[in-house]
């Protein structure tokens, strides 16, 4: 799996530099590099997981400045900080780690009361910064539907909180 999304980062990297003003190719690329970064992690390999990460939030950062109105673009970019800090949570950076999830926090701001991706990076990153109430009351409000999600219940209950 790695070797295959080694070889999509080269076709998106390659795309990207060709037509730098198409904003699918790099939301596209910002994905799958975070995908990869995910990957390096559960592998042990953060140092390795950093890059792909850190260009995965500069991709989402460029997205955003392109297209600061759009609700989407933010969610991107939160969900690639949660990323780069769950790496530099696993280089014993906690500080750093830290910071990314509070930024992270900061670009959902204003986005509290809608449901999907939005809501459940905001629970996420909330667990991830010991805001448990927090976290709680937010997932109060959610839709059943998206509680039910296995992954999702399984990171809520890992973090002591029935999803």
């Amino acid at each position: 799996a790695l070797a295959s999304l080694e070889e999509g980062a080269a076709v998106y990297r390659s795309l990207v530099a060709t037509d730098p003003l198409r904003m699918a190719w790099k939301t596209d690329f910002a994905a799958l590099l975070e995908n990869q970064a995910s990957l390096l992690l559960e592998l042990g390999q953060p140092g390795r997981a950093e890059p792909c990460s850190a260009e995965a939030v500069a991709l989402c950062r460029d997205g955003l400045a392109r297209e600061p109105g759009e609700n989407g673009r933010r969610v991107d970019l939160a969900e690639a900080l949660e990323t780069l800090g769950d790496v530099r949570a696993a280089q014993h950076r906690p500080v750093e780690a830290g910071d990314a999830w509070r930024e992270g926090l900061d670009r959902l701001a204003g986005l509290e009361g809608t449901e999907g991706r939005a809501r459940k990076s905001r629970i996420r990153l909330l667990l991830r910064l010991h805001r448990v109430e927090a976290a709680r009351e937010a997932l109060r409000g959610m839709a059943a539907e998206a509680r039910r999600e296995p992954e999702f219940q399984a990171f809520c209950a890992s973090h002591g909180l029935k999803g």
